[in-house]
C-alpha cells in the first residue's frame, strides 16, 4: 500500500509572529526623580543647551549661628554659605535602519519595533548611567570624553577610571559620609585598605548598617536632608543590588518588622514585600533594588567582592535636560529605498557637590555604604 507524502515545500510553516523580547526594566531610579528638588534626583531642564554646554546648580547651607537676643545684632550678622556646582551636558543618539527587501521578508512588524526599542535603550542607557554617576568622583573639570564620537553624560570621573589617588582624596573628603561594612573605624585614609576592612561575616548589608549610614546621614555637615513622600513622612532611601537586597531581606530584624508591622489585611498584603515583590521599608527607609549596581559597580577587595550602595537624601544627583528625546528619521533613504529610525537627546547627570571652607567637595545628599557583595553559591 502506498503512503501519501506531503512534499517538503507544500509542508505548513507555523511562523512564530509574537517576538520574545529581551527582559529589559525601566529606570529604577525614576519614583525619585522630580524637577522641584525635593526628591532624591533633581531634573533640571534648560531647554536650548546641547552638547557641551552646562548649567550652575546654587546650594546653599543653613545657618548655624546661635543669633542674639538684646544683645546688638550689628557687627555679629551671620553669612550664608553658598556655592555653585556645575553639571556638563552632552549628546546621546541612536537609530535603527533596514531596506524594504529586508522588511518585507520578515514575519513580522520589524520596523515596527523600532520606536519601542530605541526608548527602551534610552531608558536603560541612562539608568546605567545614574549609577555609574552615584559612584563617580566629583571634579570641578568637564567630563573626560564630553564632546567625542560616544559622547560623556556622566560628568565626573568614573570611579573604574580614577587612579588611587583620585579614590583616596575623595574617601577621604567624605569621611564622614562614607562607611565601609558595619563599623565607621573600618574607614583609613586608604581606599583599598578600607575596601579591605570588609568581610562576608560582619559586613554584609544589614539593620545594624541601615541605622549608622541613617546616624551619619543625620549628623552631616552639610546635612543630608530626607525627602517628604506623598505620606507626609520624612524618608531617606537607601538604593542597593540584588545581593545586599537579598542580605537585608534575609535580616531578622527587617523580616519582623515587615512581618509584624505592615499591614497584610485584605488586599494590603499587595504592598507588603514579604508576600509580593517590593520595595522593603525599615526605620523610615525605603530599600530600593537596582540590580545594576552590582552588574557595573562591584570591586573584589582581594578576598571578596564588594559593592557600593547609596544611602540618599535630598538632591543627591542632579540631571539637565537640554533637549528631550526626539524622534528622528533617516535622510538618505536611496530613493526610499531604506527606511530608518531615530532618537536623539541631550543630557547630562552627577552627584550634587558642595565645595566647603577647606576645599573639600562634600557629596551633597548621599552617604556611600560598602558592603559585601558574595553571590550565591
Amino acid at each position: 500500500m502506498a503512503v501519501t507524502t506531503v512534499q517538503t515545500n507544500n509542508r505548513g510553516i507555523k511562523f512564530r509572529n509574537k517576538l520574545i523580547i529581551e527582559y529589559v526594566r525601566g529606570n529604577m531610579f525614576s519614583p525619585y526623580m522630580s524637577d522641584d528638588g525635593m526628591n532624591v534626583i533633581t531634573s533640571f531642564h534648560e531647554e536650548g543647551k546641547f552638547g557641551g554646554d552646562q548649567i550652575n546648580v546654587p546650594l546653599i547651607t543653613a545657618l548655624r549661628g546661635s543669633g542674639k537676643g538684646s544683645g546688638t545684632l550689628t557687627g555679629n550678622e551671620e553669612s550664608i554659605g553658598n556655592y555653585g556646582w556645575r553639571i556638563w551636558l552632552d549628546w546621546s543618539r541612536n537609530a535603527v535602519t533596514a531596506t524594504k527587501a529586508e522588511i518585507k521578508k520578515a514575519s513580522f512588524d520589524l520596523f515596527g519595533q523600532a520606536a519601542p526599542r530605541l526608548s527602551e535603550w534610552g531608558r536603560t542607557q541612562q539608568r546605567n548611567e545614574m549609577v555609574k554617576a552615584f559612584l563617580a568622583i566629583p571634579t570641578q573639570a568637564e567630563p573626560a570624553g564630553l564632546g567625542s564620537d560616544d559622547g560623556q553624560r556622566v560628568n565626573g570621573i568614573i570611579f573604574a577610571d580614577a587612579t588611587a589617588a583620585d579614590r583616596n582624596a575623595q574617601m577621604v573628603a567624605n569621611s564622614d559620609r562614607t562607611l565601609f561594612g558595619s563599623a565607621r573605624s573600618n574607614l583609613g585614609t586608604v581606599f583599598l585598605t578600607s575596601l579591605q576592612n570588609v568581610d562576608n561575616t560582619n559586613d554584609k548589608a544589614s539593620s545594624a548598617i541601615l541605622r549608622l549610614a541613617q546616624t551619619m546621614a543625620e549628623k552631616s555637615d552639610p546635612k543630608i536632608t530626607p525627602i517628604t513622600t506623598d505620606d507626609g513622612y520624612e524618608r531617606y532611601v537607601w538604593f542597593v543590588g540584588s545581593n545586599a537586597f537579598r542580605d537585608l531581606e534575609a535580616d531578622a530584624a527587617i523580616m519582623a518588622a515587615n512581618k509584624d508591622a505592615r499591614p497584610r489585611e485584605g488586599t494590603s498584603y499587595k504592598k507588603n514585600p514579604i508576600f509580593m515583590p517590593g520595595d522593603l521599608l525599615y526605620h523610615g527607609v525605603i530599600i530600593r533594588k537596582v540590580p545594576e549596581i552590582d552588574t557595573l559597580l562591584t570591586f573584589s577587595n582581594g578576598t571578596i567582592n564588594c559593592a557600593p550602595t547609596f544611602f540618599c537624601g535630598r538632591n543627591a544627583l542632579g540631571l539637565l535636560w537640554g533637549q528631550l528625546p526626539e524622534a528622528t528619521k533617516l535622510d538618505d533613504t536611496d530613493y526610499q529605498f531604506k527606511k530608518g529610525a531615530g532618537v536623539e537627546m541631550a543630557y547630562g547627570m552627577g552627584k550634587i557637590v558642595y565645595k566647603n571652607a577647606s576645599a573639600q567637595l562634600k557629596d551633597w545628599g548621599v552617604v556611600t555604604v560598602w558592603v559585601a557583595s558574595v553571590d550565591d553559591a
